[in-house]
């Protein structure tokens, strides 16, 4: 379609003024040389922008071709001239051009190479010759997900573990924020195991995992080819400094102090592979029951475990039962 210039207002008649000049402009330089030639009034000119839609930063190709009132092309070297509201055009002096100036080839066209803004926008497209000036068309420009940034705090959890925060941020080009980008992040044994963010203007998002235990947890932006990036957060382990007493008479029922740190409320006790009775505890002393003794007197190994295998081990001695048999509660040994 194309519009004659008279009735316009606002941004096309400034368009349609600044056109005129630059034609006349041109003229003035190279004299009324019969190579420069415009659409002639009466004639049309048909606009493709290339895309409707394209994600910011990448190309599309803008193409528009005259003809005179009969529908006939117009002649190579017709000039046209092509504007765009954001972004740049490609031509023979390079990109980074609104406004570009183009002669028709000898089917009375001519392509234009676009590159689309680093942002979400929409452009507006514009082509004219002489007076006549085709309809503007726009392209939606979208962000798109170029580059992800993800951190995960706490590192580190207590032994019965606790709550961390997934930190995600999705870039885009030239390292603008995406808004509305979205990213999943996922844990083995996390509450809930997974979750879908989206970011803000700012491109960022943020969710909360619950955790009872190390656990691996991954995340990846929607539309990104990378691989997930994954981060460990780790759950204190157990360690025990010191047993109390560190012998004892093979004698059920006595009472053993286990001493040391990052006990787990759930924390279990073995001495020599069988169940000790914790009577008390908290995350740097537990107080057990020491199991009968099934083999022969001699080291054996106490364990604590907090559970999914976060354990810690130290040696405890069986002392053989004197004659006569002392009370459960007495041990001997060096305590």
């Amino acid at each position: 379609m194309s519009r004659m210039g008279g009735g316009m207002s606002g941004p096309r008649e400034r368009h349609r003024r600044w056109t005129t000049v630059f034609v006349c402009a041109l003229i003035a330089l190279v004299g009324c040389d019969e190579t420069f030639r415009v659409v002639p009034a009466g004639g049309s000119l048909t606009l493709s922008a290339g895309a409707v839609e394209l994600d910011a930063g990448t190309t599309t190709t803008i193409a528009v071709c005259g003809s005179d009132s009969d529908g006939i092309s117009v002649p190579e070297l017709t000039q046209i001239l092509i504007g765009v509201s954001e972004g740049s055009l490609d031509g023979d002096a390079g990109p980074a051009l609104e406004r570009l100036q183009v002669p028709t080839d000898e089917l009375g066209c001519v392509d234009v190479g676009f590159v689309a803004p680093s942002r979400a926008t929409t452009v507006t497209v514009t082509a004219s010759s002489g007076s006549v000036v085709a309809d503007d068309e726009t392209i939606t420009v979208e962000d798109v997900a170029r580059h992800l940034e993800a951190w995960v705090t706490p590192a580190e959890l207590g032994p019965d573990g606790g709550e961390v925060t997934v930190n995600v941020r999705i870039l885009g080009v030239s390292d603008a924020p995406v808004d509305g980008a979205m990213a999943t992040v996922r844990a083995s044994y996390a509450a809930p195991t997974g979750s879908v963010v989206t970011t803000g203007a700012d491109g960022s998002a943020q969710t909360r995992l619950q955790l009872t235990r190390t656990d691996s947890i991954s995340i990846i932006a929607d539309g990104l080819p990378d691989e997930p990036q994954e981060y460990t957060v780790v759950t204190a382990a157990p360690e025990i400094s010191r047993v109390v007493p560190a012998a004892c008479f093979w004698v059920e029922g006595a009472a053993l102090e286990i001493n040391g740190r990052d006990f787990s409320g759930g924390a279990t006790v073995t001495v020599d592979g069988r169940a000790a009775q914790v009577s008390q505890r908290s995350a740097t002393v537990l107080e057990v029951e020491l199991p009968a003794l099934v083999g022969e007197p001699g080291p054996v190994h106490l364990v604590v475990d907090n559970g999914y295998d976060s354990v810690a081990t130290a040696e405890f001695t069986y002392e053989a039962v004197p004659d006569p048999v002392v009370e459960p509660s007495a041990c001997g040994g060096t305590p």
